[in-house]
């Protein structure tokens, strides 16, 4: 069986693109779905590290943060190795096309969602708010990339 490959993007591959691999990785799991996922970051730091916070997030939820993720950076043969490149706002689209040429997605594209605002430094809650937002919009995602399945 032929695997759809994701990747999802963020600014630094510490909070968001990782929250989200951890959150399809449940769901693909759960639905039995064709799919892998991978997380990438547009600007990531050498010694960047997965931040705690999201990871709290995730797990409360109900979702164990199980992949150990590594901060990586996108480069440009990331969009020949995966069928989708996710970005979490458009801001991060426009900087991917103008950097790579590259075509990508927004979450807000896919999923008919908001921007998936970045919480990095913020409170825990932040944290926990844009968990459930990633949460819904890779539903979304999901449902109309494999809703085929289901007919």
């Amino acid at each position: 069986m032929i695997k759809t490959k994701i990747c999802f993007v963020c600014t630094g591959c510490t909070d968001r693109s990782p929250m989200a691999v951890w959150i399809a990785e449940s769901k693909i799991k759960d639905n039995k779905l064709p799919c892998s996922v991978s997380a990438r970051g547009l600007f990531v730091e050498n010694d960047a590290k997965v931040c705690t916070k999201a990871v709290r997030a995730v797990e409360r939820l109900g979702i164990p943060a199980k992949a150990r993720i590594v901060p990586t950076e996108i480069v440009a043969k990331d969009f020949s190795d995966f069928d989708y490149v996710f970005c979490m706002t458009n801001e991060q689209k426009a900087i991917i096309e103008s950097k790579f040429g590259e075509q990508s997605k927004t979450i807000a594209e896919a999923a008919d969602f908001v921007d998936i605002q970045d919480p990095f430094g913020g409170e825990q809650k932040e944290y926990e708010k844009t968990a459930k937002q990633l949460d819904y919009a890779i539903e979304q995602i999901f449902e109309r990339l494999f809703k085929r399945r289901k007919q």
